[in-house]
């Protein structure tokens, strides 16, 4: 659903947006949206300033750091955006946006689209860093077996040849 902005002083709409797993990236953070995400709020536009809250829900999948595995889970959270157009943006009205709890997002164009508004908002709420567990064993560096699921037989006779002079140390 894109708005477009440029026709209006001030304006006020309400939304509700679904989301398909083909309208959002999440490549960025290895996921995926796993069916419809949901993007139900307020478009309010005062002046110079534009600003978003709303509620946004959308389950997911995404890749374990350490093995790879797909997980599934589901990101579900309140969302409040500021957004300037480029040309707008002012010392005066920077130190506005301050009183936001977020960072406010440049608008390059006068269109704001809620489906990207939607997949950066995601991203922001997922780690940057995901494994499955704290206890995950990843891939073996050797065959890249999931050492999660099984013992890959690779072990001890997979070493970093830089430590080989090393290896006759043991202490009695």
């Amino acid at each position: 659903m894109k708005i477009d902005l440029k026709e209006f002083e001030d304006l006020s709409i309400d939304f509700a947006v679904d989301i398909e797993e083909a309208e959002v990236d999440l490549n960025e953070c290895q996921a995926r949206v796993d069916g419809a995400g949901k993007f139900i709020g307020k478009v309010e536009k005062n002046d110079w300033l534009v600003t978003i809250e709303g509620r946004l829900a959308a389950p997911y999948f995404r890749k374990c750091g350490r093995c790879l595995e797909e997980i599934g889970g589901e990101v579900s959270a309140n969302f409040v955006g500021a957004y300037v157009f480029f040309g707008d943006i002012t010392e005066e009205r920077e130190s506005e946006l301050e009183k936001f709890e977020s960072d406010y997002f440049v608008l390059e164009s006068r269109e704001l689209d809620l489906r990207q508004v939607f997949g950066e908002a995601v991203l922001t709420m997922l780690d940057a860093t995901f494994v499955c567990s704290e206890d995950c064993e990843g891939l073996c560096q050797k065959c890249g077996a999931n050492l999660n699921l099984s013992d890959c037989g690779c072990g001890e006779e997979f070493a970093d040849p830089r430590w080989a002079a090393l290896k006759g140390l043991k202490g009695s």
